[in-house]
């Protein structure tokens, strides 16, 4: 649910796997350039598309090159930039049949509305996706009362 920016300068070295965890170290913010906040973990799922089983996959399959390498590297041995991200988010979208236009925040956003249906409330969903103010209030705007259960909370329904 991060930046794109802080998550494609990701390097090899910036990856520690533990038992169910993975850290991964963020250089900088985009709200908190010294990076006050070093550190994300990620918690192992069951899911097949649990982050950690993906990322040690892509790992599996990846160039070996040094440490303080790119994480996400081109076929060219190139660096994966933003714009790339881009394209494979619109490619992606395409090719599932969504409409409408998507970018690499299509991620950002995607992820700040499964941790609000999920139920995580704004403050956990803004210490997640390292936003300092209501900014994720834009992201949000998809998700509706009904889906959020909000009359439910308020002890107005069963």
């Amino acid at each position: 649910m991060h930046h794109p920016d802080e998550l494609y300068k990701l390097k090899l070295k910036d990856i520690k796997f533990e038992d169910k965890l993975c850290w991964l170290h963020i250089s900088s913010f985009k709200t908190d350039q010294s990076a006050n906040r070093n550190f994300i973990s990620i918690e192992y799922t069951d899911s097949c598309y649990c982050s950690i089983k993906l990322l040690r996959s892509y790992l599996l399959i990846r160039l070996k090159t040094t440490k303080d390498e790119p994480l996400f590297l081109l076929r060219q041995e190139k660096q994966l930039t933003v714009k790339t991200v881009g394209t494979i988010v619109k490619r992606i979208a395409r090719n599932t049949g969504a409409q409408g236009r998507f970018t690499t925040y299509s991620i950002r956003i995607g992820g700040a509305t499964a941790a609000m249906k999920a139920g995580l409330s704004l403050t956990q969903i803004r210490t997640i996706g390292g936003w300092d103010s209501k900014a994720v209030m834009l992201y949000l705007r998809s998700v509706g009362t009904t889906e959020l259960k909000i009359s439910r909370r308020m002890g107005f329904a069963n």
